[in-house]
């Protein structure tokens, strides 16, 4: 159980960390009333089966650039395992790819389409794995209604309805870390003040796993080892290294891995893993506070769309809730590998990339375990109109989640890529096209990727900046391929610029 006095020390991790109610303290976290009473049907474990329900029963139909990519990359591998390697974006979230790879070579889809069908259903499944396992600890923390409550504002935030029912590599991270959260939890329940050699190998094992499911999981080393270090520094010096030793010895194994499989040298497959850096100059600015604001703006919006502005309010009321009580939440081991991982992470997105609402999914779990673990520390002095509140931002999450972030993703005919793509095909059934005037070939590939997933079609991208750009087009003439020219939004047939008219 918890207890509330504040004279106890930090290092009582059972107390800090199991919240249980004994007989006879405060308020139970179980639900009250008789069996087979309505508060039943909202226990966690049957919320979790109604999330399941909604996420089987409305897919998502719209895919972005990324994940159309993606699928275009693992069904391209089935016949050509070397296409795998070739691609600037699998080193980041190498894991995704080696099992979008494995499931494609055991379904042996016929079509690109057919790929990406099966690659949803799989993100899908690990996403509902996600949630159950961060419902599971969540209910360990802070009982059921908590766990109730906190698993509908995740599985009904709006980042991750975008990224859950789609495809994207967003749903494996999530279990990684998830897993590894639950791991951490457990360790530090293990009575010790410091996590002995054994947990810090699992636990650098499993920080390499989450970082070979996206690079950007390697931040997780700074939440460890404050874990590994919160006994005192020489006593977690050890563990520090075992962790350290795990860590580089997954990533080792998993370069050595890229470069077999890629025949080419280790160092390549090293400078690809860390590929995006070179990127720096698109995703990166020096106007901090203008990032800062865009990034806190889109924080917001992930929680709830275009009504994100408004979670200021209750973000607001708990955080200063949470502020008076400080002292019952000082020097909690969790508290701190919690505040630390959205600390540094929280850095990151905030000034890479930072009006992406990606990059968001990763956070608002954390949050989420942020707010419920103080929760089950203080939740004997909170007011009633907070759990009023709480269940009415439930179901606000729930209506516009289902309103805005589920049924108008469901037509596939309403998703932009889809209709260029449609819009080509009704100009040209070719098995490849050339599209010239939409975007240089060395930029950006969606129309490619959704015209072949959508249509078995081909469509090569163009512009006349690009170097060659006469020769190609004359020599594309001569052979008697197809070539569009986009006029005014529009895939149309007609003679592509040459020469001076560029």
């Amino acid at each position: 159980m918890i207890s509330t006095d504040t004279q106890q020390p930090a290092t009582s991790v059972r107390a800090d960390l199991d919240p249980r109610p004994s007989p006879g303290r405060g308020k139970r976290m179980t639900w009250p009333g008789r069996a087979g009473s309505p508060r039943d049907f909202l226990r966690p474990h049957i919320v979790f089966l109604y999330i399941c329900f909604l996420y089987i029963a409305f897919p998502s139909n719209h895919f972005n650039a990324d994940g159309l990519h993606y699928n275009l990359i693992a069904y391209l591998s089935t016949v050509r395992p070397s296409a795998l390697f070739r691609d600037h974006s699998v080193p980041a979230h190498f894991l995704w790819h080696l099992m979008s790879l494995g499931l494609l070579r055991v379904f042996r889809p016929a079509s690109p389409e057919q790929s990406l069908y099966i690659l949803r259903a799989a993100n899908i499944a690990l996403a509902l794995g996600s949630i159950f396992v961060f419902m599971r600890l969540v209910r360990s923390l802070a009982g059921e209604s908590t766990a109730a409550w906190a698993t509908i504002a995740l599985a009904f935030s709006h980042a991750c309805l975008r990224e859950f029912l789609s495809v994207e590599v967003y749903s494996l991270s999530a279990l990684m870390l998830m897993i590894l959260m639950w791991y951490v939890h457990e360790a530090t329940l293990a009575g010790t003040s410091t996590p002995r050699t054994g947990q810090a190998l699992a636990m650098g094992m499993l920080t390499g796993l989450a970082v070979a499911a996206h690079i950007a999981n390697l931040l997780l080393v700074v939440p460890v080892a404050v874990v590994l270090c919160a006994g005192g520094v020489r006593k977690g010096l050890r563990p520090a290294g075992v962790y350290a030793l795990s860590v580089a010895s997954m990533l080792g194994a998993m370069i050595l891995g890229m470069s077999a499989l890629a025949s080419s040298e280790p160092t390549a497959a090293l400078r690809s893993l860390f590929g995006y850096w070179s990127a720096r100059n698109v995703y990166l600015s020096t106007d901090l506070p203008g990032n800062l604001q865009v990034a806190l703006r889109t924080t917001l919006e992930s929680v709830l769309g275009r009504f994100g502005p408004w979670m200021l309010v209750p973000i607001a009321a708990y955080g200063i809730f949470a502020a008076r009580h400080w002292r019952l939440l000082r020097g909690r081991v969790w508290l701190l590998f919690l505040a630390s991982w959205i600390a540094v992470f929280g850095a990151l997105v905030s000034q890479w990339d930072p009006s992406n609402l990606e990059h968001k999914v990763a956070l608002i779990p954390m949050v989420l375990l942020l707010v419920v673990s103080i929760h089950a520390l203080t939740r004997d002095r909170l007011p009633r109109a907070f759990r009023t509140g709480a269940i009415v931002l439930a179901g606000v999450l729930i209506l516009v989640g289902i309103v805005e972030g589920i049924l108008p993703y469901t037509d596939a005919h309403t998703d932009p890529l889809y209709r260029l793509s449609e819009e080509i095909h009704e100009q040209s059934q070719a098995p490849e096209v050339l599209l010239v005037g939409l975007v240089s070939e060395r930029r950006g590939n969606a129309v490619v990727l959704s015209s072949m997933t959508f249509f078995d079609q081909r469509v090569l991208l163009m512009s006349p900046t690009d170097p060659g750009y006469d020769e190609r087009i004359a020599q594309r003439a001569r052979d008697g391929g197809d070539i569009l020219l986009m006029v005014d939004g529009h895939p149309r047939r007609q003679l592509p610029p040459v020469g001076r008219l560029r």
